[in-house]
């Protein structure tokens, strides 16, 4: 049986779509609404004969109605070498790309860099039509095809057919597939799988499993999905993603337990003698992290380092369990152990996670198979890196620092010797178990708040006591009652604002335009 689909796809603008009993759609047109009339709506689709494909009459637009599919993959049985791209959580199929297709898909990748700068929107998007669009997680150009269609928002969902991800976009932001880029099938083959031990596994464990590896897979069947067999599957693998009981190596006594642990703060008095810190990650003079002097990091990272290069230590952190602020270790680059907290979910198709450096203060991007549970040995630790906002200055603006003031605070820190600090104020709160400290910083004598000052980079703080926040929230109430005690108060700002402080003025002003 055929099935005609009658779809919205732009205002005052129709798509029709013929589908065989497969649903695979054959033969599309689009149509002004404002010139189909009743006789048209019978007419415009027609049959030769009882065994002929229905054809479009003279009254359907051919602007833009052709349906461009790629070719379908065809691959012989056989073993390859490969690599699993994506997982689709929902039936666990899995898409595949083969190492020997490495290098077309790396034509294809450069090519559309350049080809999409001049690609026209897709004006003419059904289901099944072949196009390009930016992906949200790095911005770049990937092939696509159009799976779903959501005409009451406005959208679509697109699978991008050389990863085997899948995303939902506005239609906007979808554009014609460049010709010379059709002729490719998609790199990424979809199969399932029967072996026994990744039967009913979840994606998030398999990700772990097959992430970044080159495998060794037997592919049979004769049209996708076809059925995969990874033959190189290693036992102490499938125990390091929880595929199979891990035993001992993971007992209960050996990591922390995920869904309690936080990680101890250190002990910090309020006005105690002077200390001296290492600067680590600096966001603004308002949030920096400080690494406080005589400290556990040396001992921290021999502990880490020698936990850790025990390959039975390296259990992963699994997908299932991550949720944000859960303790872990991460492996950098260069090969050394870091404590972490997981901050983000993994971003496809890179694979790639958020990380939260503890002793550091640092944000990083990461690989999910190089984040590993935390280990008891390295978890009585205190944080090393705490984080601070400096005491006795609060933005020109009012409301956040500027580019210039951080940037003159981050060289003061970066040319200069250890500075000396003063805690202020120590605040703990109960989520997380975390820590914020309010302090002076001083090079030779000479405040670090003094300095910035003096440069008109940012303004005095009326209570070295008093946290930046907790200030402008103070003044910003101030202000707003003031604003609201009479009915003359906004022309009195408006007529004054060029003799009032910049920073108090801007502050009345955003006030002005939110009462």
């Amino acid at each position: 049986m055929i099935t005609i689909a009658v779809e919205e796809v732009q205002q005052n603008t129709i798509c029709v779509t013929l589908r065989d009993p497969d649903g695979v759609p054959f033969l599309t047109s689009s149509h002004d609404v404002n010139s189909v009339t009743p006789e048209h709506s019978h007419s415009s689709l027609s049959c030769v004969s009882s065994n002929s494909v229905p054809t479009l009459s003279s009254t359907s637009s051919p602007a833009r109605s052709q349906l461009v599919s790629l070719p379908k993959n065809n691959i012989p049985p056989g073993t390859y070498k490969a690599y699993i791209s994506h997982i689709d959580g929902a039936d666990t199929t899995l898409y595949v790309q083969l190492s020997q297709n490495s290098e077309l898909l790396d034509n294809i990748t450069s090519s559309l860099a350049t080809l999409a700068l001049n690609a026209e929107p897709e004006v003419y998007s059904p289901v099944g039509q072949a196009c390009i669009c930016k992906y949200s997680a790095d911005n770049c150009f990937y092939r696509a095809m159009v799976s779903e269609l959501h005409s009451e928002r406005g959208t679509s969902t697109l699978v991008y057919v050389d990863y085997g991800t899948r995303e939902e976009v506005v239609n906007s932001s979808v554009k014609v597939l460049p010709v010379s880029l059709r002729q490719y099938p998609p790199v990424a083959i979809k199969c399932t799988t029967r072996q026994p031990c990744l039967t009913g596994v979840s994606a998030q464990r398999l990700v772990q499993l097959f992430s970044g590896k080159e495998l060794s897979v037997q592919i049979d069947g004769a049209d996708e999905p076809y059925n995969l067999t990874v033959l190189d599957l290693d036992a102490d693998d499938l125990k390091a993603a929880g595929v199979a009981d891990v035993g001992e190596m993971s007992s209960s006594s050996t990591f922390v337990n995920l869904t309690s642990f936080k990680y101890p703060q250190p002990a910090l008095d309020i006005g105690s003698s002077d200390v001296q810190v290492g600067i680590g990650h600096i966001v603004s003079p308002g949030k920096f992290y400080c690494q406080f002097f005589p400290g556990d990091l040396q001992s921290l990272d021999s502990q880490l380092q020698s936990v850790y290069s025990n390959e039975h230590h390296q259990v992963l952190l699994p997908l299932d369990e991550a949720y944000q602020g859960v303790a872990c270790v991460a492996k950098l680059q260069e090969g050394t152990y870091v404590r972490a907290v997981y901050i983000r979910g993994v971003i496809y198709p890179s694979k790639h996670c958020q990380a939260f450096l503890v002793d550091s203060g640092r944000v990083i991007s990461i690989l999910m198979t190089d984040l590993y549970q935390l280990h008891v040995e390295c978890s009585t630790f205190p944080v090393q890196a705490v984080e601070c906002s400096l005491a006795g200055v609060y933005p020109i603006l009012g409301h956040e620092w500027g580019e210039e003031c951080t940037t003159q605070f981050y060289e003061i820190n970066r040319l200069n010797a250890t500075p000396t600090a003063h805690i202020v104020k120590v605040t703990k709160e109960d989520i997380g178990n975390r820590v914020t400290v309010l302090l002076t910083l001083s090079y030779g004598g000479e405040l670090l708040a003094e300095t910035l000052i003096h440069s008109g980079l940012c303004n005095s703080i009326p209570a070295s006591e008093t946290p930046v926040k907790d200030y402008c929230v103070t003044l910003c109430g101030e202000i707003k009652s003031e604003l609201l005690s009479s009915p003359e108060s906004k022309a009195t700002y408006l007529s004054n604002k060029n003799t009032s402080p910049p920073s108090t003025w801007l502050m009345k002003s955003k006030l002005l335009n939110l009462i």
